[in-house]
């Protein structure tokens, strides 16, 4: 169970620290996953492919904030992305390599009650 949580679905978290990170390596073209409880806190967490584009996105449905890492691993064939994030505060978004294939990762503090996500274009 551990293995797929966190090499797969690539969910980790830090309650203590408050961080919560999804990095999804999949080979669905879409990951959901409603009300996860991990120890006392509770998040949403969902990826969607198409054919050009994909999105990450982390709901926070704690009563504090959290620090979330998102991040995409690229498709086979697609090299570059124009990434860009929406409720993140403070966030830092860069390139990065997940088991040997570009991926895009973005960083910064969710909101209670907020949701955070990453969007990438690939077209």
């Amino acid at each position: 169970t551990a293995v797929f949580l966190t090499n797969i679905l690539g969910i980790l978290t830090d309650i203590p620290a408050r961080k919560v990170s999804f990095r999804p390596f999949t080979p669905w073209p879409a990951v959901h996953w409603d009300d996860c409880r991990l120890g006392p806190a509770l998040f949403d967490f969902d990826q969607h492919f198409a054919r050009s584009a994909c999105s990450t996105s982390i709901v926070n449905k704690n009563s504090i904030e959290y620090k979330a890492t998102l991040e995409i691993t690229l498709p086979e064939k697609f090299m570059s992305a124009r990434a860009k994030t929406s409720g993140l505060v403070g966030v830092e978004l860069r390139g990065t390599t997940r088991f040997g294939r570009p991926a895009m990762r973005a960083t910064g503090s969710v909101s209670a009650g907020g949701k955070a996500e990453l969007i990438l274009d690939m077209s």
